[in-house]
């Protein structure tokens, strides 16, 4: 299974367990955030800070997506130089190996002319 697979498996099934105790958990709670209290139920804190985690997580895998793309690229690019370099040196040792051969057929009519 692909990596992003397994991670969309993963974040449907911890959003269904989020989603379930928004609904079944619904008590009210007071937050206290510095000065500020907030009034939410236990459910509703649950799924925010599920949600707000899956945020960030997202957000910090991107740069580690982005960059395996670019190595990937890099060492295709890397493969393809080096593939064109091998096929260069192959069409040279066609080259060499032919005018070998010329040069023996031509030795070989020379001796057999002279005879």
């Amino acid at each position: 299974m692909s990596r992003r697979l397994i991670f969309v498996i993963v974040n449907v099934a911890f959003f269904a367990a989020a989603a379930y105790f928004l609904m079944s958990n619904t008590q009210s709670v007071t937050l206290n955030i510095g000065a500020t209290q907030l009034q939410c139920t236990w459910g509703g804190w649950l799924f925010g800070t599920y949600a707000l985690g899956f945020v960030v997580c997202f957000l910090s895998g991107l740069p580690l997506l982005g960059s395996s793309q670019t190595n990937n690229i890099a060492k295709l690019k890397e493969w393809q130089g080096q593939d064109a370099k091998l096929l260069k040196e192959i069409q040279t040792d066609k080259e060499k190996l032919l005018e070998a051969k010329i040069a023996t057929l031509e030795a070989a009519l020379k001796q057999a002319l002279r005879k």
